[in-house]
């Protein structure tokens, strides 16, 4: 099991990740796929995070990233630009946890 962290640190050293939320430490195995199955997995990634580019990497990690950021004086605790997984699963997972 890779090791678990609760997110990063908002200024004030609580934590910026959102309740329920934790993020895996970046060690990622990429998901064993079919391009098929990859193209309909980020087809329905897409759909329920509208918001987002997904993608699938050359090496199997799948990434996402906001569409229309925010300016940076307005980004809530926890915002992230780009997410990434070993999965289009883990992916989705993130990206509930990501503030509008």
């Amino acid at each position: 099991m890779a090791d678990q962290v609760p997110g990063a640190a908002a200024a004030n050293g609580t934590s910026a990740t959102p309740a329920g939320c934790v993020f895996p430490v970046l060690m990622i195995r990429p998901w064993p796929c079919t391009s098929e199955q990859a193209a309909e997995q980020a087809a329905r990634t897409r759909a329920a995070f509208p918001g987002w580019n997904v993608w699938r990497s050359d090496e199997g990690c799948w990434w996402a990233t906001r569409k229309h950021p925010l300016p940076p004086s307005r980004w809530p605790d926890s915002y992230a630009l780009t997410v990434t997984a070993g999965d289009p699963f883990g992916l989705r997972e993130q990206l509930s946890c990501q503030p509008q």
